[in-house]
């Protein structure tokens, strides 16, 4: 194990002790539990039981968390494509979590979402038999034979229609919240230990037994992290199409911010498009310039008050989001505006109501950021490398000659000049992966302090 021992042991063993623990120190920069679960959820980290595991999921935060670390003291976040990307992915994600968020809040039935936050901390052991729900005379003899003392795994492999069952004869093993549909989960939450019920779904009848109940893998999680999971488990328990939730909901903040659209000047520009394709030599799109055209364009659309041009859509279309934009009608190209505007008004929709500063949003900015950053220092790092000299490349040609610049077919060797570039294109790749590699690298050795009580099990 890369990781120092025994010098530190007793501070770590007390430091331990306490919540939110430190984990890792770099360069006099502290992080803790909280940081690394924010990187890799605590519920599934209390799981992994094997130490070699363990020390690669942490070793990739640890290697993440530097990278971002140098990159800030460089400025690297600051570059302007970097601060593009940042950008490009909180405006993403920021319009993703309204509807994760407040959109969903307004639709979740509150009993499903007290049910969750109730029983997120269980779970519990089931057994169950499936039947059809054409079978209910199966169903009452097998109650009946269960009263009377037969096995439930017997009763299970002979006639339980879950595939499953000839092999676990009827154990589903251990259960938590958001594992199974609302109608199942509702009953064996609510069931005493031994004790026996149906339920019907849409699988048809189950006849479900609990053997036992145990603290879910959520059980230690922070109130913040714990609500929110069940939340997002309690969208399950919306009855009516999401789709048609949204779409109903989506039209109203259209309406609210008094979109419209000047099919005038839509139907022209559309109508000019298909004369330019048809008239171009191949009579495809390709020689069409779509955004160019779309600039061009006076007021196209009513937006909250405010006039917007074709240019205001022709930027949106050049982010990162699109790629080869074209649209040949007039009912695409408004469903496509349609859907920028919605981004738009979503996205400061979600800062007024300042879903920016919620849990889970933070979280997942917060790794997508790391990652861009690690991402942005690795590149500094590698531009940094020289390119090879002329003798290392006539050194490696030479040496690989035969083996990578030869002919197969004629035997003779392509020539120095032909495979120059390719040579330096390899050594420099190579060069760059041993920067990399160093770097990584420095972050085992003794001055990188790392938790070892914390992160290992015995």
């Amino acid at each position: 194990m890369f990781f120092m021992k025994g010098k530190f042991l007793m501070l770590l063993f007390v430091c331990g002790l306490f919540a939110n623990s430190w984990v890792f120190e770099y360069k006099g920069k502290v992080f803790y539990e909280n940081d690394f679960y924010s990187y890799f959820p605590k519920s599934d980290w209390e799981l992994i039981k094997d130490n070699t595991k363990r020390e690669k999921l942490f070793f990739d935060f640890v290697k993440q968390v530097a990278s971002v670390y140098e990159a800030e003291s460089l400025g690297l976040h600051l570059d302007p494509d970097v601060n593009e990307k940042l950008f490009g992915r909180f405006y993403r994600l920021l319009v993703n979590e309204y509807y994760m968020t407040e959109f969903l809040s307004g639709v979740v039935p509150k009993d499903g979402l007290a049910f969750c936050k109730k029983n997120l901390k269980k779970s519990v052991f089931v057994n169950h038999i499936l039947i059809k729900k054409e079978q209910e005379d199966v169903l009452a003899s097998i109650l009946d034979s269960i009263n009377v003392g037969v096995e439930f795994s017997s009763l299970a492999y002979s006639f339980s229609v879950d595939p499953s069952a000839k092999k676990n004869k009827g154990s589903l093993g251990w259960v938590t919240v958001g594992q199974t549909v609302p109608a199942f989960q509702n009953l064996v939450f609510g069931l005493c230990v031994g004790c026996v019920d149906v339920v019907e779904t849409d699988f048809g009848f189950h006849v479900v037994r609990v053997d036992s109940i145990k603290n879910s893998s959520y059980f230690g999680l922070e109130k913040q992290e714990y609500n929110d999971l069940a939340f997002r488990f309690a969208t399950g328990y919306i009855k009516k199409p999401l789709k048609t939730l949204a779409a109903k909901h989506d039209s109203v903040l259209l309406f609210n911010a008094g979109v419209s659209f000047n099919y005038f000047v839509l139907e022209d520009f559309v109508s000019h498009l298909s004369d330019l394709v048809v008239s171009s030599p191949n009579k495809n799109r390709d020689g069409v310039d779509f955004l160019g055209l779309l600039g061009d364009l006076g007021g196209v659309v009513l937006y909250n008050g405010d006039v917007l041009s074709g240019r205001w859509f022709a930027n949106k279309f050049s982010g990162p989001f699109y790629k080869n934009v074209f649209f040949d009608s007039v009912e695409s190209l408004v469903a496509e505006f349609n859907l920028v505007l919605l981004r738009d008004v979503v996205f400061g929709l979600a800062l007024e109501k300042k879903v920016d500063e919620g849990f889970s949003f933070n979280r997942q900015f917060g790794s997508v950021r790391g990652e861009i950053l690690k991402k942005a220092y690795l590149k500094f790092l590698i531009s940094s490398v020289p390119v090879p000299s002329k003798k290392e490349v006539e050194d490696y040609y030479f040496v690989n000659e035969k083996q990578f610049f030869t002919n197969k077919a004629t035997g003779e060797p392509f020539g120095l000049g032909s495979s120059y570039g390719s040579v330096e294109a390899i050594l420099l790749k190579e060069k760059q992966g041993v920067v990399q590699e160093l770097f990584f690298d420095s972050l085992k050795n003794k001055k990188n302090l790392i938790n070892e009580v914390w992160l290992y099990v015995d």
